[in-house]
């Protein structure tokens, strides 16, 4: 018997039942993706896209035997000939990962030679929010042409700013982004919409840098028809919510040694929007952000290990690095640990999740944040694992909430409770982490 759906889910389906083109911005775990394909369902559609990314492929597989038996045949599109293959796609829920729209025309060209889709689903959709992207560009002006249905999904539809709503509504909610008959730009958008400076960077000309958002009351009223938001406080009153702490952690002498020799110069009185910049995109930080990864990862292990003996519990840890993942995967394989990043082929993916859920004796996950802190569902009936650890952090507060979704979700009965580990006495660590976190309270917040 099926499960039927949550009120919010019904109404989701009315909503996207009435329109040709939307943005279904439920929280993660909320169903965003069972809610559209029931909406497939009873429109009777036929010929369906789904673009992803790659660490989802499967997920939507599942959802589509699960949620839809008896309808189009779902499939993970990895070669061209298969999208070719107009027999096949006119009865099918094609899957296929982001990925394949940014390397050349062929896959693109491929997925418009046929008849036209009946439904494309945009799912991650922040995936194109940048208009100046390859993937972005060939989306809306290929794909997007030859699709009578276009929803996107996303829990963070503008992760950063109001700007990088731009996109979706210029192609699917233009009268959004009209003002006095007059279509905005992409800088007039942002100007309207956003914090923007300039900033001079040596000698050269001055530099658009947006840095806030504005104006959040109008944009909302002009984008209410367009996106369907709803966030688990508002449908799910009796789902705990989520806690985020600074959990510190000493270095050991070799790991303060590390830092020290990896550390650059720092400019005084930097912004704290600077600062992360700063540490994110210049070169000369990337050793120090190995050097900081593996001296909390150092740290880490003995913390674990007096947590999981006191707790019978299971725990999830977050990290970036493939150097940091591989010491916590071989210092805690006492505890079964098993782990996921960009390394993993599909298949071990699916295995690693099926044993932390079912393996009682698995009492570790250890995930790489942007290979698998979307589209992942950690808990299941008989396990509810509510605590996770971030060793690492990326610089993207919407990255860290998502990783969070992953046990915070429905059939959740505790609270959920984040740590994320700091090295305690490195100033850079401390504030970085700080400012972060206050980040990801404020989007909340504003989304």
């Amino acid at each position: 018997m099926t499960t039927p759906l949550f009120a919010y889910q019904e109404e989701g389906v009315a909503w996207a039942m009435g329109r040709q083109y939307g943005l279904l911005a439920f929280d993660p775990g909320l169903g965003k993706s069972r809610t559209i394909l029931e909406t497939a369902k009873r429109l009777g559609l036929k010929r369906i896209l789904v673009i992803c990314p790659k660490s989802v492929l499967p997920v939507w597989l599942h959802e589509a035997r699960r949620w839809w038996p008896d309808g189009p045949r779902p499939l993970i599109l990895t070669k061209i000939e298969a999208a070719e293959n107009e027999p096949t796609m006119r009865r099918s829920v094609a899957i296929m990962n982001w990925d394949r729209l940014s390397r050349d025309d062929s896959w693109s060209q491929a997925l418009t030679a046929g008849a036209r889709w009946d439904l494309v689903i945009c799912d991650e959709a922040h995936a194109i929010k940048d208009p100046n992207s390859l993937r972005t560009r060939r989306f809306y002006t290929q794909l997007f042409p030859h699709a009578d249905r276009v929803f996107l999904l996303t829990a963070t539809p503008a992760p950063n700013h109001y700007g990088e709503f731009y996109p979706a509504l210029r192609n699917c909610h233009p009268q959004a982004v009209t003002v006095n008959g007059r279509v905005l730009t992409k800088f007039l958008f942002e100007d309207r919409y956003c914090v923007v400076e300039h900033r001079h960077v040596g000698r050269g000309q001055p530099v658009r840098v947006v840095t806030g958002s504005k104006n959040g009351a109008d944009l909302k009223e002009r984008i209410g028809e367009f996106m369907l938001r709803r966030r688990k406080e508002e449908v799910l009153k009796d789902l705990p919510p989520k806690q985020i702490e600074l959990l510190p952690l000493h270095p050991t002498r070799d790991g303060f040694s590390a830092i020290a020799a990896a550390h650059p110069t720092v400019p005084d009185e930097l912004s704290d929007d600077e600062l992360l910049s700063l540490v994110e995109n210049e070169a000369s930080f990337a050793e120090l952000r190995r050097a900081l990864g593996m001296a909390k990862a150092c740290a880490v292990v003995p913390w674990v290990q007096d947590f999981l003996n006191d707790n019978k519990i299971k725990l999830i840890l977050w990290s970036v690095h493939h150097s940091v993942i591989d010491h916590l995967t071989s210092q805690l394989a006492d505890y079964n640990a098993v782990k996921l990043d960009g390394r993993d082929a599909l298949t071990i993916r699916e295995r690693a999740i099926d044993r932390f859920l079912n393996d009682d004796a698995c009492r570790i996950f250890i995930g790489q944040i942007k290979a698998c802190g979307t589209g992942l569902t950690l808990l299941n009936e008989r396990t509810q694992p509510h605590d996770c650890l971030f060793v690492e952090t990326t610089f993207s507060p919407a990255d860290q909430v998502q990783a969070m979704d992953r046990i915070h979700r429905i059939g959740q009965p505790n609270q959920v409770l984040a740590r994320v580990a700091v090295a305690d006495q490195v100033w850079i660590d401390e504030r970085v982490q700080k400012i972060l976190i206050q980040k990801a309270k404020a989007l909340a917040e504003v989304m």
